[in-house]
């Protein structure tokens, strides 16, 4: 039996294992782990299907997808549910009319850990926000490793966030 047998005579059960796993979003889920499949060699999962243990390691990889911070699951779904919660949490505090002083501050210590931050540190930070940049375009605009980019980026956002944490 090939994959897509399996997966054509199992799916409402992988859809269902994927229901327990993420209820709010399962069939993101489930989508995903059954891509993830398909880029996995037929060596390794033939003989999975054979054995019939494909769904324990179906669990398994949803699992892992579900849990880890920087599987393709995460990165692609939850990140972003993420950054919109923070987003509305930044833009409720910032819309308060009595708070123009806080956020001056805030602008203020923010501005003033860019320009302490090393000059490739906060001009690579400058152009991610600034430019709207994800790390895989800013790598093919800049032809700087993705590793690099993070690394300046993450040091750069730590540092703000260092300062800026009593700013009130």
């Amino acid at each position: 039996m090939t994959l897509s047998e399996y997966l054509e005579k199992n799916y409402g059960t992988v859809k269902g294992i994927a229901r327990n796993i993420a209820p709010a979003d399962y069939e993101d889920l489930c989508h995903e782990i059954i891509l993830q499949l398909y880029d996995i060699a037929e060596e390794k999962i033939n003989p999975l299907i054979k054995s019939g243990a494909i769904r324990f390691w179906i669990v398994r990889m949803m699992l892992n997808n579900y849990r880890s911070s920087s599987g393709r699951y995460h990165v692609k779904y939850r990140r972003p549910a993420e950054r919109h919660r923070q987003l509305k949490q930044y833009i409720r505090e910032w819309s308060e009319p009595t708070d123009w002083e806080i956020r001056e501050n805030r602008f203020t210590a923010i501005e003033e850990a860019i320009e302490k931050a090393p000059w490739f540190d906060a001009v690579v930070f400058s152009i991610y926000y600034e430019a709207g940049h994800s790390l895989t375009t800013l790598e093919k605009e800049t032809g700087i490793s993705r590793h690099t980019l993070y690394s300046s980026i993450r040091r750069t956002s730590d540092e703000i966030k260092k300062q800026t944490k009593g700013v009130r």
